[in-house]
């Protein structure tokens, strides 16, 4: 009777593992397809932007080119820069254009920036634009 008893509380503790499993398996899987799915609406948004480079701004669209494939994994961090993609408006050429001359000015890096952000929650959550988080919160001038 009591190995029984004993047979049956692990029968049952194993059912509720499985049944965790599955709920986490299924919580990963939704990840990795909102992971996937900003992946490519941000793909296709610079491929877009970059299609549509006045010619003759050959060099600011390599530093374009370049910012791009920092948000996509070619950084400090090796990885995709997921939280700071997940940004709902990424930084279209002209406003690239307007952060890159400044952050020339100020002396900043825009990679260094990036992966910052991308370090801290703070300033990616719930935020609406890429261009304003990094002109307004990196890349501010001192007005002395």
């Amino acid at each position: 009777m009591e190995n029984t008893k004993f047979y049956s509380e692990i029968f049952t503790r194993l059912d509720k593992l499985e049944k965790e499993v599955k709920r986490l398996n299924s919580k990963i899987s939704n990840l990795v397809n909102e992971d996937n799915e900003i992946k490519n609406n941000s793909e296709k948004f610079y491929k877009m932007e970059l299609e549509n480079v006045p010619d003759g701004e050959e060099d600011t669209k390599f530093s374009y080119k370049i910012f791009i494939h920092i948000l996509f994994g070619e950084n400090d961090l090796n990885k995709k820069l997921t939280g700071v993609l997940s940004i709902p408006e990424q930084v279209t050429y002209v406003q690239f254009k307007k952060i890159y001359y400044k952050s020339k000015r100020v002396n900043k890096k825009l990679s260094e920036i990036l992966t910052s952000m991308e370090n801290n929650k703070k300033y990616y959550k719930g935020k609406k634009s890429l261009f304003l988080t990094i002109n307004n919160t990196w890349l501010k001038e001192n007005k002395f």
